[in-house]
């Protein structure tokens, strides 16, 4: 009995120590596990490819006609090819061959371009002959001139002035194969206008230049409109008309200035306004500081007969 119970106490004595070293151990344990380094693997590390960003595909634009890539900047403005009868070549510089090819059926563009309220008519565009021949209502000629700006320089402030020294008018005798001469001289009426040269008239006066010339002041937003004044002699019969205007531009802006005349001549009788008809309306070109002669031909003769009879300009 006595040896059974020494035998526990001394078991009892011995569990203090071995729950320490077994909490010992287990620390030990938790320790060695935190501090093991981690492993290493012998490959050298792969870099990262990062994936493609993906882009927008264009639309794609048709091949031009030559089946080429279109260029990636724009490309230069081109104008279109010129048309046998839309645009000619430049006419002359003088004499009948710039008669013939200012006259209204070759349809050759004005030296300027006038403002798009009137480029809708024909005349706005280029010239034109209107009656060819003497209507039956009509029994004399009446020759003019128009002054206009180009569109850009519509209300551009120049230092211009239209200097005119002659306009001159001949109608073609059927009868005698001949011209005839139907006025020379100044203009005898004289008006600014609104850009049709229609309407809105404002008589204007000259500046007498010291050779006998007459030179006008050219108002922004309007045009120039000018006449013989004088509607005679009377005439039986015309199968042509030509007018003629010496004219150029004088101040300090000429050089900068795009401002042209055109001759024209209405068929008439009398002062009578409501038989009046168009012969026709020239060909605009451009003035300069030199004295130029502008003409208007319509007529019922064909280029080759105007060449085997001049008028004489």
């Amino acid at each position: 009995m006595l040896r059974i119970a020494l035998s526990v106490l001394i078991m009892l004595s011995a569990l203090p120590f071995a729950a320490t070293a077994r909490r010992a151990t287990l620390s030990d344990v938790r320790a060695a596990e935190v501090q093991r380094p981690a492993a290493t693997s012998t490959a050298p590390p792969q870099a990262r490819t990062p994936s493609p960003v993906p882009t927008p595909t264009p639309a794609r634009q048709p091949d031009t006609p030559d089946n080429a890539p279109r260029p990636t900047s724009p490309p230069r403005s081109v104008a279109p090819p010129p048309t046998a009868t839309d645009t000619p070549e430049p006419p002359p510089g003088t004499g009948i061959d710039l008669v013939i090819a200012t006259r209204g059926d070759h349809r050759l563009p004005h030296d300027i371009t006038l403002d798009s309220s009137i480029r809708r008519y024909s005349w706005g565009k280029h010239g034109t002959e209107d009656n060819k021949a003497l209507p039956d209502d009509n029994n004399t000629v009446a020759p003019w001139l128009v002054v206009q700006r180009d569109e850009s320089q519509l209300d551009l402030d120049l230092d211009v002035r239209f200097n005119i020294r002659n306009i001159r008018c001949y109608s073609y005798q059927p009868s005698t194969g001949r011209w005839i001469e139907i006025y020379s001289g100044l203009p005898g009426w004289m008006v600014s206008s609104d850009l049709s040269t229609a309407g809105d008239y404002v008589p204007i006066s000259p500046t007498v230049e010291g050779d006998g010339s007459y030179s006008f002041d050219i108002p922004t937003e309007r045009a120039l409109h000018m006449s013989s004044g004088v509607w005679q002699p009377e005439i039986s019969e015309s199968d042509g008309i030509l007018t003629v205007v010496d004219a150029r531009l004088i101040g300090s802006d000429v050089g900068e200035a795009r401002i042209a005349v055109a001759p024209g001549a209405d068929f008439r009788t009398g002062d009578d306004d409501r038989t009046t008809n168009q012969s026709g309306f020239g060909h605009l070109g451009l003035l300069t500081s030199q004295w130029t002669s502008y003409p208007m031909l319509s007529s019922a003769l064909s280029d080759d007969e105007i060449r085997a009879n001049p008028p004489p300009f």
